[in-house]
């Protein structure tokens, strides 16, 4: 009966309560951990290091002793967050957490060191990092059942619009606004296309589309206006320079298609977020 479901639903409310409350409490230890793992490999590994592990892969020596500092590190860091919270401390708890970081760095960094100095692997690296020290975190505070949960739970409508809407920003508004103007494509002089970096306007793009869309959804369209006057100021000196007219005009509809669109796109999920926090 109602009377029953109730009292039930008030437990499990509670219950997760306690959890939540208990993952809060316990967050800083996560925060510490990714605070040693950043001096571990931005500040405390020499550049002679960085060289001899690319060189020599799995045999270097300076690899070692890099995944020394962050074996020393996460120990120090969960020692002296056990002395903390005032709890014994589990020499064999550390010792598996050293164990999975030392391991798992060893082999992460060495897997790297055969890919090139480009931004994905770069990216990937300290993503697989930072996954092992949650891993670590949920293990030294036992909240396994806590990080099941959160990936078992389906996601909201509001988080799956905004990551569509954010993508949708990306690579397809390019593509899009590239269509759009491939009827004057042909009338830019050659000479102005060649004297540009490579990918540098689709890069640009998607970045001034990102940070619109970021300005909007937060309300802050006095952002938007600072970022339109900071391209201006740029594009200023290029223009005027330029005798032809007709890149001005084929400049000035690009940004145009690009801003109306990253306006669109963010005002879409400023209304879904809204309509959903009601």
């Amino acid at each position: 009966s109602a009377l029953h479901i109730v009292p039930r639903f008030i437990k499990s409310i509670s219950a997760l309560f306690r959890r939540t409350r208990k993952v809060m409490t316990e967050l800083p230890l996560l925060i510490l951990l990714l605070v040693g793992h950043i001096l571990g490999d931005f500040y405390l590994q020499p550049k002679t290091w960085v060289d001899d592990r690319i060189a020599k892969h799995f045999h270097s020596v300076k690899l070692r002793y890099h995944v020394l500092v962050h074996t020393v590190l996460t120990a120090l860091v969960l020692c002296y967050w056990s002395w903390l919270q005032g709890t014994s401390l589990s020499l064999m708890s550390i010792s598996y957490c050293c164990g999975l970081v030392a391991a798992s760095h060893f082999v992460i960094d060495a897997a790297k060191s055969y890919a090139k100095a480009t931004v994905w692997p770069f990216v990937l690296d300290q993503i697989a990092h930072g996954a092992i020290l949650v891993c670590v975190f949920c293990f030294f505070t036992e909240q396994w059942s806590v990080l099941c949960e959160t990936f078992a739970k389906t996601p909201s409508f509001t988080v799956l619009a905004v990551l569509l809407g954010y993508l949708l920003a990306m690579t397809p508004t390019s593509i899009l606004v590239g269509l759009l103007l491939r009827s004057w494509h042909s009338a830019i002089p050659e000479s102005s296309r060649t004297q540009s970096l490579s990918d540098a306007g689709h890069y640009i793009g998607i970045l001034e589309r990102l940070l619109i869309v970021t300005f909007v959804v937060l309300n802050e369209l006095g952002g938007v206006g600072f970022l339109l006057a900071a391209k201006s100021i740029f594009r200023f000196g290029d223009l005027t320079r330029s005798t032809d007219k007709k890149l001005t005009e084929y400049v000035l509809l690009g940004t145009l298609l690009s801003v109306g669109c990253s306006l669109a796109i963010g005002l879409i999920l400023r209304f879904i977020i809204n309509a959903n926090l009601a």
